[in-house]
């Protein structure tokens, strides 16, 4: 069946049979697809890091390098895009040889036939069409640490119970709710989401369905008591409201029940199943992955950017600490999308926007110490003295006195003696 222009997708093929390979490179045609033939694992590793490829075909037996080959580099760190669909044919397959293709990450091993054609393509369309979707950015990678976010993600994706989303702000907590809530086989409609601030109260949830309340850390209290009652109310009648709950935090909030300062029956109840999302500085063999996956995103969005980044600036990406992770590299990537038009960016033009880059952290930190010090100024003029400035900043005399002479800062009434 053709597809609109709307669902067009680029399928790379690898088939050193030139009858099958112009079979596929046809049908697929045929169904509205952008196809790319190869003859070898090593000409279409070629054209795989050159193009944003949707799905590989490959066969397993080619000379040079064979499909394993092929499927081992495109899950490698080395990859453009490991997280790709990749369907392995042969016609000379066997158990063991799809044991070790799916060990290695094949998505589909499909002992293939002359008749068996439009089956495989059939399952090729499954694959493209899967309402799942891409893989979002934040989670893209092949770490250890990130494959096994998206592996508890998957395990968890069919439970009815929340699921906590733990991690730093910016490490991608909303892009893996939206990534869950798409693995559900039924999802119930739109993931709802609710921005969650001292001022949410529990008339801003949504009337069943599924929920996501983002920073729910940050609530009142109030809310907290609120939606805990809630809760109760809908297992004593669930017709009333019901309604899954994905939240993220980005602290421990059993820890913060310990504390006195998060309602403590809610909090076992939400963190009875956790994703704990890893900082982006803790998984820098991903960067290139997650960097990749933003531009795409950036070029979809504002219609320009680079397509590639050489070497030696995606080493500086590397370096560069991110500290607010995962959203702090798409907003340079997208200013870096913004400010060129360049295909390709090598490694000074990344060292120049990251130094520019830098300025608008350092004028925070320039803030903060001018109002730091007139807040001292204002303090020593209301008590006259260091001991009443350490009082109401509830620190030591010595530390009060420190953090005058950080700032420079003369007694307003230097004839006045330090108490």
């Amino acid at each position: 069946m053709a597809r609109g222009l709307e669902m067009e997708r680029l399928i790379l093929i690898a088939d050193d049979r030139d009858p099958s390979r112009e079979l596929m490179v046809s049908e697929l045609e045929e169904a509205g697809h952008r196809v790319i033939p190869t003859r070898d694992g090593a000409e279409a590793w070629s054209v795989f890091q050159e193009h944003d490829v949707d799905l590989v075909v490959t066969d397993l037996r080619m000379p040079r390098a064979d499909g394993m080959s092929l499927l081992r580099r495109i899950r490698s760190s080395a990859s453009r895009n490991a997280q790709v669909p990749v369907v392995m044919v042969s016609a000379f397959g066997s158990l063991s040889t799809a044991v070790a293709a799916g060990r290695s990450g094949v998505t589909d091993f499909y002992p293939l036939s002359e008749a068996g054609i439009a089956e495989l393509l059939t399952r090729v369309d499954q694959i493209l069409s899967d309402d799942r979707g891409p893989l979002p950015a934040a989670l893209a990678g092949s770490s250890e640490a990130i494959h096994a976010v998206r592996k508890r993600l998957s395990a968890l994706a069919e439970l009815d119970s929340p699921v906590l989303i733990l991690g730093e702000a910016g490490c991608g907590q909303d892009a893996a709710a939206c990534y869950l809530h798409r693995l559900a086989r039924s999802p119930e409609g739109l993931l709802r989401r609710v921005s969650c601030s001292p001022k949410t109260g529990v008339a801003d949830l949504p009337r069943g369905g599924t929920a996501y309340l983002a920073h729910v850390d940050q609530t009142t209290s109030e809310f907290q008591t609120a939606l805990w009652h809630e809760l109760g109310a809908a297992d004593r009648n669930p017709s009333n409201h019901r309604v899954r709950l994905l939240v993220s935090a980005s602290t421990d909030l059993r820890a913060r029940s310990e504390q006195g300062t998060f309602h403590r029956e809610l909090a076992r109840w939400l963190s009875r199943f956790t994703v704990e999302l890893p900082p982006l500085r803790s998984r820098q063999r991903d960067i290139e992955s997650v960097a990749e996956a933003l531009l795409r995103k950036s070029r979809d969005r504002i219609g320009r950017g680079p397509r590639r980044l050489s070497r030696e600036a995606m080493e500086r990406l590397k370096a560069h600490p991110w500290h607010e992770n995962v959203d702090e590299l798409e907003r340079f990537l997208e200013e870096l999308a913004v400010l060129t038009r360049d295909e390709s960016i090598d490694d000074a033009r990344i060292d120049s926007l990251l130094r520019d880059w830098m300025l608008p952290l350092e004028r925070i930190e320039q803030q903060r110490a001018r109002e730091e010090r007139e807040r001292l100024l204002a303090l020593y003029h209301k008590h006259g003295t260091f001991a009443g400035v350490a009082r109401e900043l509830g620190i030591t005399r010595n530390a009060a006195k420190y953090r005058f002479r950080k700032y420079a800062l003369l007694p307003p009434h230097p004839d006045r003696p330090e108490r």
